[in-house]
């Protein structure tokens, strides 16, 4: 089955809970279908200008009266994308060659508050410059390879790949080391759809530090842990917790891969599961895998990639899952999801490509109700890696080395087929 498939139908799966020897759960899922390549979709329709504020080029009256472009240039009634920070190193996915600085040393996940865009260099720092540019301050020195971040308070957390959570303070004038809050839980397993062990996902909210490191999911308070964490939720070596979230209502989502220890799962790794809403499964169909989950009001967003290569963006509720966005539509490798009131943003990365010239990707939204087509808010970056969402902006990192923003469309929602 592929996601094409499971779009058009209503899937029936049910589970033996390893925890509740004996009993079984069967939940009905309803997927609204997404459109094949090969439909007729009408075009995004295009911004038009006001007349009487200027002209298509008007960077102070882009798209619409007193619409801005922050900085960056209007060109047919659209922002144009803003380089905040250059020259941070070569983050390209393996398989890649570039003559910008050494492989998987630049800028990955990053994240924004209302006076500067925060990000991790994969060589071992936490960078920051302001929102509306300037020069890029180091606010830290990591560990190598510091993989997630999250602001909250005065504090910037983030993850290394060892599974151990860090934080330092924003305003760290002489940047002095970051504190160790959370020691790692286990030694860190392999997730089999990215073939490789999976960054350690974390968020911090209402005073509480969660993470999922394919060990389990675990809490604290947000100023660290003064001893063990809070098992949130237990993983094994079969059932290993890749991403978690919380939705406004409180309820807890967590997606995990399955590995049996026998069986023909012990020696070919088909099976992978993901669990929502406590006791909710889905993927023992196929080996898909659903990562980056956000939280939202009585729901959850998430990006899916199968091991068949078809992706998607997908949104649950309480009665229903819909790939919002899936097919030609999410091409190779979605990744960086970020939100806000309106819509879901993220990267439409390549597939790896040898050539520089065939890097180039695009960052992308779409309604939370779906679209047929995502809006293409920049095009031709360089491997996009990371997307995060400010109130009148957008921000992503690129594999050959920047830190880049565009204003956001004009209009209060988004313009979306």
């Amino acid at each position: 089955m592929n996601l094409s498939a499971m779009n058009r139908s209503a899937l029936a799966l049910t589970f033996l809970g390893a925890g509740a020897i004996g009993c079984s759960y069967t939940q009905v899922f309803e997927l609204a279908p997404a459109p094949d390549a090969g439909d007729d979709v009408e075009p995004p329709t295009a911004i038009v200008p006001d007349a009487g504020c200027g002209g298509a080029s008007d960077p102070d009256h882009c798209g619409a009266c007193g619409h801005g472009c922050l900085g960056g240039t209007c060109r047919s009634g659209r922002c144009q994308p803003v380089v905040l920070a250059s020259g941070q190193g070569d983050a390209s996915w393996p398989g890649y060659t570039s003559d910008v600085g050494s492989p998987h040393e630049g800028p990955d996940r990053l994240a924004v508050d209302a006076t500067h865009v925060y990000w991790l260099n994969l060589r071992g720092e936490v960078k920051r410059v302001p929102v509306v540019g300037g020069a890029s301050e180091l606010v830290a020195t990591t560990a190598q390879g510091p993989c997630w971040i999250a602001l909250h308070g005065s504090f910037v957390y983030f993850a290394t790949l060892a599974g151990e959570i860090h934080r330092v303070a924003k305003e760290n004038g002489n940047a002095a080391a970051p504190e160790r809050i959370a020691a790692a839980q286990g030694p860190r397993r392999a997730i089999h759809l990215f073939s490789s062990v999976y960054p350690t996902e974390l968020s911090v909210i209402d005073e509480r530090l969660y993470w999922a490191d394919g060990t389990g999911v675990y809490s604290c308070p947000a100023s660290g842990c003064a001893g063990a964490p809070t098992v949130v939720a237990s993983g094994s070596l079969e059932l290993r917790p890749m991403s978690f979230a919380i939705d406004a209502s409180g309820v807890k989502y967590r997606s995990a891969e399955l590995h049996r220890s026998t069986g023909p799962s012990s020696t070919k790794l088909e099976y992978s599961v993901s669990t929502f809403r406590e006791s909710q499964w889905l993927g023992l169909a196929e080996s898909t895998a659903y990562y980056e989950l956000h939280g939202g009001k009585d729901e959850v967003y998430a990006l899916a990639t199968a091991i068949s290569g078809a992706t998607g963006v997908v949104r649950w509720t309480e009665s229903a899952v819909t790939f919002l966005a899936s097919g030609a539509a999410v091409p190779a490798a979605p990744r960086g999801l970020a939100l806000d009131g309106a819509a879901v943003y993220w990267a439409n990365a390549p597939p790896p490509r040898i050539a520089v010239e065939e890097r180039t990707a695009s960052v992308v939204r779409c309604t939370k109700t779906g679209c047929a087509s995502p809006e293409v808010l920049a095009e031709g970056q360089i491997v996009p890696r990371a997307v995060a969402v400010g109130e009148d902006a957008v921000y992503w990192t690129t594999g050959d080395g920047n830190v880049m923003k565009v204003a956001k469309p004009a209009g209060a929602s988004p313009s979306l087929p």
